[in-house]
């Protein structure tokens, strides 16, 4: 028999139970500690999938629930061969105490190889604890790329995303130097083209999730991540040659290569008009830079869309030949 790994962590949260089970189990709560994006069908079978970080998709199924008290599902990495999604168990157990509650979470199931899930948890607590006082932890994430997939890319740029729009919060009538839209018109315009996005997609099937009830009376931030995050999630899913109707057929390949375009270039858009720089790897720069190379003819770069392509220097770095191939100048 392969032997297995278990991880258990614990800790204790000032919170009430049912204000704890919240923390762990809302993906508006969760990407304050957890996740980048993510989505919890929370009832006995409803699928879970988390994006831990660019390139790392967690999924799985509930299987057992007990609001305020437990809370048990699946887990595996889509893509990952020897953690495959459902293939371990996490359980989150929740006791009050009489100034809070006491947390318990177990990963069962693991490789015996794994050992890296159980530095994971025990680097995630400290985060779960500093949520539990409403201190954010964004600064912690790293928007990093685990590989250099289609994917990843697409993900790392949707987390570039969320940094400019969380950086941005109370500066939403602040306009944008390259376009006439001010931040929140900017969310605005991201959020109604990942409507469209999932209107197009649920066109040839209807299993995809809905953002929360909540979102459109959240931060920018919130708006945004639980906007997009259906739609990426169902789009990742497909192969990468099935067509798309969006008044003309893309590919599944082509959407997500042009979505880490429209991703990094609006974060980029965002951190000038609030004059902080744009969070993202030189890595991640250079591999969308690529992808506008490769969707430049595309349908998605109308004029309506974009402006004309500007001519950047012979010695432009990759971040100014993107933003020029999108009608922009750096440093304006």
């Amino acid at each position: 028999m392969t032997e297995k790994l278990h991880v258990e962590v614990d800790t204790w949260l000032p919170l009430p139970p049912e204000e704890a089970f919240a923390l762990v189990t809302q993906p508006a709560r969760l990407r304050r500690w957890l996740i980048v994006a993510g989505s919890i069908d929370l009832r006995i079978g409803g699928e879970v999938h988390l994006l831990v970080a660019p390139g790392a998709h967690a999924q799985g199924k509930v299987t057992e629930i007990e609001p305020g008290r437990r809370f048990v599902y699946t887990h595996g990495w889509v893509g990952d061969e020897h953690l495959t999604p459902g293939s371990s168990t996490v359980e989150v157990v929740l006791e009050p105490q009489a100034d809070g509650t006491a947390v318990t979470i177990r990963h069962r199931g693991l490789p015996a190889e794994y050992t890296e899930m159980a530095e994971g948890w025990a680097e995630f607590i400290p985060r779960l604890e500093r949520a539990a006082r409403n201190l954010h932890n964004h600064s912690d994430w790293e928007g990093r790329m685990e590989t250099a997939t289609d994917a990843a890319t697409t993900e790392s740029a949707f987390y570039a995303l969320l940094s400019a729009f969380r950086r941005a919060e109370g500066q939403g009538q602040t306009a944008t130097v390259s376009t006439s839209l001010t931040i929140t018109k900017m969310a605005d315009h991201v959020v109604e083209n990942a409507q469209m996005l999932s209107t197009a997609l649920s066109a040839s099937n209807d299993s995809i999730a809905e953002p929360s009830p909540e979102a459109s009376d959240a931060s920018m931030e919130a708006r945004v991540a639980e906007t997009i995050w259906p739609a990426l999630n169902h789009l990742e899913g497909l192969s990468p040659q099935e067509s798309i109707d969006l008044g003309a057929p893309v590919t599944a390949e082509l959407m997500l290569r042009y979505l880490s375009v429209e991703f990094l270039v609006h974060a980029w858009d965002i951190s000038q008009a609030i004059g902080e720089p744009l969070d993202a790897s030189s890595t991640l720069i250079h591999q969308v830079l690529t992808n506008a190379r490769d969707t430049r003819e595309s349908i998605f770069f109308s004029p309506e869309a974009y402006a004309e392509a500007l001519t950047p220097g012979p010695d432009a770095d990759d971040l100014t030949e993107l933003l020029a191939l999108t009608g922009r100048r750096a440093g304006v």
